[in-house]
């Protein structure tokens, strides 16, 4: 019901009559007032006035495997079932905002919670959540792992650059900058796969007939989850494109490491000189833009794209986001959900594990069936020389490239309490200084330090961190990092007197205003570089094994990865001193050459999952929708150890309890024998057999059962082993991770 019209002059609300009224019928919240005159003080109308209190949001509603291969009678049943919670049909097509058709079934709508709920007790419906923001998460780097362009003789296969042309990697990011170098088509490329359906989408300043080619497949961008939450995109006051073209270079970045062509003569101001490449060099690209302005991702647009990607007919999928914990059921998460189904395809999905670490229980995108990539260093640094008064020298590490002379001050003089931050200025000029600056001090992050510096009008700024976080990136004003010892020193001496990869030209290299410069490299690293990183060389594993599901190939990344750097040592915990364990760095550095030919790998399949579904609580019903198989879950709860994963976790024992495990023989010679070793946990026996596995052209399957058995008095206590199969050849290297937890029982 509507307010009748009045002259302003005659009317006024009267408060004693106002509430708050829930209509029913429309799932509305309306305000009763009294219309008054001001001459006579009448009552001249009394009802709902037309204010509505918004209190909706968008929901996702997960329906599992399609029924029907038809897209438009899909897409007419998720119609009809929005429907049934709105007063008319054409509200309810005003709210949907995705039907997800393609690959999966499922839609999108905006609905208030009411609504929601209302569908979550249908009938078919697996699950009704709402869609959150997930937020974002080079030359030198391949090298580093083992793929050379120019290989030793050990390395007569050039792999980078003999592969991948039958493979496409779709990108889920912020778009792409279609013109860098890192995007030309390499020479001889062949003509697109025929397995390819997708599109490349016309939109803002991006036209498809010259953005796309050989090497750029494929390019889509997804707004409506978006625009939902945050409202129209403003183009004209946002540096946004509505388009797939990138407008804050992450993407770019990201697909560069991936796919990347090979660029000779690349450098960042003359820093990182050398030919940059991807993983995959000969790989094709397919974009899919869901992540917006402040690397904001709409997990509407995310399935959108998930739907999409799988049926364009993509091999990988690279994500670099994420959401920080607590970790969501696996059904109200818009990726699991995508990489679930993906993986039936045979869809390889790498997600970024989020850069909230070292500490723990902080990792992201852990389902089984995807692979999850942590981030690590590399054996690159760019050292700087920091002479002062030409008696005391110091060594950092910067991408500074001119020499400095000016003023070394400590911060205290320009900031209170010595605090390198905005709000503890002194307004103060800083003109030919340059700032110390310790972390400690606050505390403070570089990138507060910086623009802090840079507000004062520094010069240059020396920043003190501890030497297990020493890692240079882009600075907006000259920045040099050194460790804490030197710090101190260079405080004493005052008181007694990443990674390479392509970069869109119309971003500054640090995403900020204050920065106005243009490059077409730039440096980045996080786990968002690291992810592609992994994609680029499952681009490759797919083109040498195109039969390889994505269980098997995550399994030879895992199995061959190596828990020593370049000089043997072993890898350290990120931000201590400390060897790292397997909580730390997973199943280790990757090895792509040693991956490429693995030996045995643990191979799964779609509905080697449904323990782990059962484990988590889902329905045999819902099972059967996800999976499309018929199920029966076990009455009572069964470890999820027994899953046939490349690694063995147990998370509480508190008996001696045996899982099982399954290798299929994938080496060149059909013939083999591997041996086990163990490397038991503190306080953990642990028993292999049997301890010699047999392969044969007629046999290339072998299971082997593992007995873990409590040796010590302990609650909670995580130990640490391995069980490594041999043939003299190959290693295969599975982690062990124990927790011990006998002393509640001893209690009891």
């Amino acid at each position: 019901m509507e307010a009748k019209k009045f002259s302003k002059k005659l009317l006024y609300f009267n408060p004693s009559y106002n509430s708050w009224r829930y209509d029913e019928e429309h799932m509305h919240y309306y305000l009763v007032v009294s219309i008054v005159s001001m001459n006579s003080g009448m009552i001249l109308y009394e009802g709902f006035y037309s204010l509505y209190l918004r209190l909706q949001a968008v929901y996702i509603v997960y329906l599992g495997l399609k029924d029907v291969q038809d897209h438009i009678l899909t897409s007419s049943y998720h119609l009809n079932l929005l429907s049934s919670v709105f007063q008319r049909k054409e509200d309810a097509k005003q709210s949907m905002v995705y039907s997800y058709k393609h690959s999966f079934s499922g839609f999108s709508a905006k609905m208030n919670s009411t609504q929601a709920a209302t569908l979550a007790e249908m009938e078919g419906v697996i699950s009704v959540f709402k869609s959150r923001i997930l937020r974002l998460h080079t030359t030198r780097s391949w090298d580093f792992m083992g793929l050379n362009l120019n290989p030793t003789a050990e390395q007569s296969n050039r792999l980078q650059l003999n592969h991948g042309d039958n493979t496409i990697v779709g990108l889920f990011d912020t778009g792409i900058w279609p013109e860098s170098k890192s995007f030309h088509e390499e020479p001889n490329m062949h003509p697109i796969p025929r397995t390819w359906k997708g599109k490349c989408v016309k939109g803002q300043d991006f036209n498809p007939k010259t953005a796309c080619n050989l090497k750029l497949v494929g390019a889509r961008y997804y707004l409506k989850g978006y625009e939902q939450e945050h409202g129209t995109l403003n183009t004209s006051e946002t540096p946004e494109y509505r388009s797939p073209r990138d407008a804050i270079g992450h993407g770019t970045h990201t697909a560069s490491i991936a796919v990347g062509s090979t660029v000779k003569a690349a450098s960042f101001f003359g820093f990182g000189q050398g030919t940059a490449r991807g993983g995959a060099p000969r790989a094709r690209l397919a974009v899919y833009k869901v992540c917006w302005e402040d690397g904001k991702c709409s997990e509407a647009d995310i399935l959108a794209a998930f739907d999409e990607a799988i049926s364009d007919g993509v091999d990988v999928i690279s994500a670099s986001f994420g959401s920080s914990p607590p970790l969501v059921p696996f059904y109200n998460s818009s990726t699991d959900i995508g990489s679930f189904h993906a993986m039936q395809k045979g869809i390889s999905v790498i997600f970024s594990a989020g850069n909230n670490g070292p500490d723990p229980s902080v990792v992201q995108n852990v389902a089984p069936w995807s692979t999850c990539v942590g981030a690590s260093s590399i054996d690159r640094n760019f050292p700087t020389r920091v002479l002062v008064d030409n008696s005391l020298s110091f060594t950092g590490e910067s991408f500074n490239t001119e020499l400095i002379e000016a003023k070394l001050v400590v911060a205290r003089r320009y900031f209170r309490g010595g605090i390198c931050k905005m709000d503890k200025w002194r307004n103060k000029s800083a003109t030919g200084a340059v700032i110390l600056c310790f972390s400690i001090q606050g505390p403070v992050e570089i990138e507060d330090a910086e623009v802090a510096v840079w507000l004062a009008n520094a010069t240059g700024l020396i920043f003190v961190n501890s030497p297990t976080r020493q890692y240079v990136e882009v600075d907006i004003i000259p920045t040099i990092r050194i460790d804490m010892i030197q710090g101190t020193k260079l405080n004493n001496y005052l008181s007694q007197s990443t990674i390479l990869a392509a970069w869109p030209p119309g971003i500054s290299p640090t995403s900020t205003d204050i920065d106005q410069r243009s490059v077409e490299w730039n440096f980045q690293s996080g786990t968002s570089m690291s992810c592609p990183h992994v994609s680029g060389v499952v681009a490759l594993l797919k083109s040498v094994h195109p039969d390889w599901s994505p269980a098997a190939i995550k399994s030879a990344l895992m199995t061959t990865a190596y828990k020593t750097d370049t000089n043997r040592d072993t890898i350290l915990s990120g931000g201590t001193n400390e060897d790292s364990s397997p909580f730390d760095i997973g199943a280790g550095h990757l090895n792509p050459l040693k991956a490429m030919d693995p030996g045995l790998v643990y191979d799964m399949k779609a509905d080697d999952y449904i323990l782990f579904l059962c484990n988590n609580g889902y329905t045999k019903d819902q099972i059967k929708r996800i999976t499309g198989t018929t199920v029966t879950c076990p009455k009572e709860h069964t470890s999820n150890a027994n899953l046939n994963y490349p690694s063995i976790t147990v998370s509480s024992l508190q008996s001696t309890m045996t899982v099982k495990r399954t290798v299929r023989h994938v080496g060149y010679k059909k013939t083999s024998i591997y041996f086990a070793s163990i490397v038991s946990p503190n306080g953990v026996e642990v028993t292999v057999w049997p301890r010699i596995l047999f392969f044969s052209y007629f046999s290339d399957k072998s299971s082997y059962y593992v007995t873990l058995k409590p040796q010590k008095l302990s609650q909670g206590r995580y130990d640490y082993g391995e069980i490594i199969w041999s043939d003299g050849f190959h290693t295969v290297r599975s982690p062990v991770v124990v927790c011990v937890d006998t002393a509640t029982l001893a209690s009891g």
